[in-house]
């Protein structure tokens, strides 16, 4: 499976912590990492993907209807596992969305996990979903519309932000040919994120 990044060691440098080579991609830590709570997270994600898939009829699936973010369900209705559990669904027609965040968690997530740890990481993972979920719900309610809200986007991105705070030099290979800092590739992937909303559409 090709990832979109690979993670290049650090060259030169070595006092700043960001570029140490505790965190290279091929330390020991980081492979513990990488089979650690990462892949439980993966692996509950796309258990909730086949059950969307198992359980739609006429387009319409019953998992997705029952864990989707909608603000009367979730406000008005008291369900408020909605906030969390939007984050392991995603459109089952729509796979390359869940292959992306999926690998982008993993390549991006695990050099970020050995200075949280397991605990924290599964904290900050789920508080991030929680919060841009409760962002999404307010921004659609305060431009009229209601739609319904799923996928790991958010909590994803969060882990990508703190990563690229935490190593914001380290270099990357985007699609495994293009070099780039994570700074400058968090703030091209705002850009992106920003265009629909700055250009009206």
């Amino acid at each position: 499976v090709l990832s979109p990044f690979k993670i290049l060691p650090p060259m030169g440098l070595d006092n700043r912590d960001y570029l140490r080579d505790d965190y290279q991609d091929d330390s020991p830590r980081m492979r513990f990492a990488a089979v650690g709570i990462i892949s439980k997270i993966i692996a509950v994600t796309v258990i909730c993907y086949l059950a969307q898939l198992f359980t739609t009829r006429n387009g319409v699936s019953f998992v997705t209807q029952w864990l989707e973010l909608r603000f009367d369900a979730t406000i008005f209705g008291g369900q408020i596992w909605r906030f969390l559990t939007y984050a392991v669904c995603h459109n089952p027609s729509d796979l390359l969305h869940l292959v992306m965040n999926m690998a982008t968690l993993f390549f991006i997530g695990r050099m970020l996990l050995p200075v949280m740890g397991e605990r924290e990481f599964v904290w900050f993972y789920m508080t991030s979903a929680v919060f841009a979920g409760i962002v999404g719900v307010t921004f659609y309610r305060v431009i009229g519309m209601t739609p319904a809200i799923i996928g790991a986007s958010g909590a994803v991105f969060a882990v990508f932000t703190a990563t690229a705070m935490h190593y914001p030099r380290q270099v990357v290979l985007l699609m495994g040919a293009i070099p780039i800092e994570l700074r400058w590739l968090l703030a091209i992937f705002i850009g992106i994120d920003a265009l629909p909303i700055l250009t009206g559409r």
